[in-house]
């Protein structure tokens, strides 16, 4: 029985004979049950930036694709803006990590679309069409808000408050 790579320079004490609790069959299934918890615990399945912005990344990729000629959605949709595109990709490289992942959509309008819902009350929408410009609305418990924004580089701080606002 190895513990060392819970407690290296010790025997478990639930392992020596001692005549008094457990015996060394329950003992040993006592541990090999608190080994395979810690295990557990240890060795959860990460999912690193890298793997969600690659994830998200070829959704935009699908989107564009699909949505790339005109009527893509059989009532008169323009085809998505390329530059709507690097637009979205910006977002999401600079959208902070403890949002989680939003739900991606084209609009009809040639732009992308991102939504995050936190509960029924709480949601923000923005959309980028490729004119650098960010447009959002929010609905919070206590109303709502939209506006558009100026968007080139980086996301403009508005845009960043309203990422607080709904993660809190």
């Amino acid at each position: 029985m190895n513990v060392s790579f819970i407690y290296p320079e010790s025997q478990p004490y639930w392992t020596r004979p001692s005549g008094v609790g457990f015996d060394e069959e329950s003992s040993k299934k006592l541990f090999a049950n608190l080994r395979d918890a810690i295990w557990d615990f240890w060795t959860p399945e990460v999912i690193s930036r890298g793997d969600v912005l690659m994830q998200l990344r070829e959704e935009l990729e699908e989107i564009s694709q699909e949505c790339s000629r005109e009527d893509w959605d059989n009532y008169g949709a323009t085809p998505i803006n390329p530059i709507a595109v690097e637009e979205a990709w910006k977002i999401l490289e600079h959208m902070p990590h403890f949002l989680g992942l939003p739900e991606v959509a084209p609009e009809p309008h040639g732009g992308i679309g991102f939504e995050w819902r936190k509960g029924a009350n709480r949601v923000l929408v923005l959309s980028v069409v490729g004119q650098h410009t960010i447009s959002f609305a929010a609905i919070y418990e206590g109303g709502n808000i939209h506006g558009t924004e100026y968007f080139e580089e980086s996301l403009p701080s508005p845009i960043l408050s309203q990422f607080r606002r709904l993660a809190t």
